[in-house]
């Protein structure tokens, strides 16, 4: 997975669009189920939202542009106590874009946003 993070940072610092090269890493850390791939479609979406509030933050670089990051982002939603909302409140300052991506996700009920981060989290733990 670090192959594909390093393109995506590589164009996203030479000014290139990466949208479907963030696509692509979602869909191959999270791929879509057949039996019920709303669960799959939302982690995807928030996964997308990390990689991309991190390609914006001016403070990242290649160096900190890895798994361990963006898992460290995503386990803002850890399913205990009040954590759910250090997600929500780190997705309020981000661009529009990211905030869309996570919005099923964070703008949902407590016990639907935390459906979607076991999905998450089970397929980030793989990793």
């Amino acid at each position: 997975m670090n192959k594909q993070l390093n393109e995506i940072f590589k164009n996203h610092k030479e000014g290139k669009d990466v949208s479907s090269l963030v696509n692509k890493l979602a869909a191959k850390i999270i791929p879509i189920g057949k039996k019920d791939p709303l669960w799959e479609i939302g982690a995807q979406n928030l996964l997308k939202g990390v990689i991309i509030s991190l390609l914006n933050n001016p403070k990242t670089t290649a160096e900190t542009f890895t798994t361990d990051k963006i898992k460290e982002i995503c386990e803002l939603g850890n399913l205990k106590g009040d954590k759910l909302e250090k997600l929500r409140s780190y997705f309020e300052k981000q661009p529009l874009a990211c905030r869309q991506l996570a919005d099923a996700v964070v703008n949902n009920s407590d016990n639907t946003a935390k459906s979607y981060l076991g999905v998450l989290y089970n397929y980030l733990a793989r990793l």
